[in-house]
């Protein structure tokens, strides 16, 4: 999955051979090299990681942050939502954007 914040940064999140969905961005905007390295998602709450069942989806919203969601074998929702530093656009990003959010339950 990819998509592009208000800022101009790629964010990228695949669900790797293990399970896991991992992240990672550009930290020159308009550029093809120069990403983060890859981070395992954490669920903000439990400081865990929890495997997934479902590739990630992604929403580019119009305030800024970019909102990824997946659900794992139980059929249980899990949205995060990008923090991208404020600096980012205007040059190399100092510090890669963060993620926070996690399980929202399972759907009715």
């Amino acid at each position: 999955m990819a998509a592009r914040s208000s800022t101009g940064l790629i964010q990228l999140a695949v669900r790797a051979d293990d399970g896991y969905i991992y992240v990672t961005e550009q930290q020159f905007p308009g550029r093809s090299i120069g990403y983060w390295p890859w981070r395992r998602l954490v669920d903000q709450r439990t400081g865990l990681s929890y495997p997934a069942a479902t590739d990630p989806a992604s929403v580019s919203t119009s305030t800024g942050p970019v909102v990824l969601t997946y659900r794992d074998s139980d059929g249980v929702s899990y949205v995060f939502q990008s923090v991208v530093p404020a600096q980012a656009g205007r040059g190399e990003a100092e510090v890669p954007a963060e993620y926070i959010g996690g399980s929202v339950g399972k759907p009715e």
